[in-house]
């Protein structure tokens, strides 16, 4: 399940009106992230056996793969042309 969060900084300012009975509270953003967030809620084998140890190392390596290609794909839609040396990092 993947999706974004976003992180706003921004700071408060309280507005008087009609003579201070009214309050009004304006968010002045100064800077916003978004980050991405991938939940991996697949069980993850927890054993101390060598096939566990092992499947835990395979969900590492696909779950880094993936990260790779999503770079490579989103480097390539920034780009909108492909590098001939970009190629040959196909995964």
């Amino acid at each position: 399940m993947a999706g974004c969060l976003t992180l706003l900084f921004y700071e408060r300012k309280v507005k008087q009106k009609l003579f201070g009975l009214v309050h009004q509270e304006e968010k002045l953003v100064w800077e916003q992230w978004i980050l991405k967030v991938v939940v991996n809620n697949t069980p993850r084998p927890m054993g101390g056996d060598e096939a566990s140890v092992i499947e835990r190392q395979r969900i590492q390596v696909r779950a880094v793969i993936r990260c790779i290609r999503e770079n490579i794909n989103e480097l390539r839609r920034k780009c909108r042309t492909s590098p001939t040396n970009l190629r040959q990092y196909l995964l």
